[in-house]
């Protein structure tokens, strides 16, 4: 994956709210990639008042946990990668658009017209400020448990059409 230009991060389970936990993850993949500027995703975008602090006592580069679950948009207030209160090296990448928030019945459970039309204002936004748009789309949305492929492909042709750079998180950072 790594000779292919791809990046491999940490879809973290405890490290936001335990260090420890979060050196031994991040360890794991260190350990496999030998890349020490590893990131973090944490998983069901789970986080506390100290998941920052943690994050970076676990010796990660970055994070993309700050979006929502039930809603897309901009939780950070920003298209910017930014330092959170409290670190001294940790950026966070802010989440902007995710697959299950936009489509699951419990969250907003959109059409897919709404939603496109929704995901392209929050593209213009990104444009108009010359900022990051980071979307969290799982491999289980591209398959028949969910089928939302064919969204996720007309999602990227939008974004292309912008003329933008698509690059990994930690080359975004």
């Amino acid at each position: 994956m790594l000779e292919q230009g791809n990046e491999v991060g940490v879809h973290g389970i405890n490290a936001w709210h335990d260090p420890e936990d979060g050196y031994q993850e991040r360890k794991r993949i260190t350990d496999m990639t030998r890349c020490e500027n590893t990131g973090v995703r944490i998983h069901w975008l789970f986080q506390n008042a100290q998941m920052f602090a943690n994050l970076e006592m676990a010796g990660y580069a970055y994070d993309s946990t700050f979006g929502y679950n039930d809603a897309v948009g901009f939780r950070g207030g920003t298209v910017q990668a930014f330092r959170p209160l409290g670190v001294k090296k940790l950026l966070e990448l802010p989440l902007h658009i995710q697959d299950t928030a936009l489509f699951f019945p419990a969250k907003m459970g959109l059409p897919e017209r709404k939603a496109m039309e929704l995901c392209q204002n929050i593209i213009r936004n990104a444009r108009s400020f010359g900022g990051v748009l980071t979307i969290l789309w799982h491999q289980r949305s591209l398959a028949p448990e969910r089928l939302w492929g064919h969204f996720y492909a007309a999602l990227l042709e939008e974004m292309q059409k912008n003329k933008v750079w698509f690059g990994t998180a930690g080359d975004v950072v």
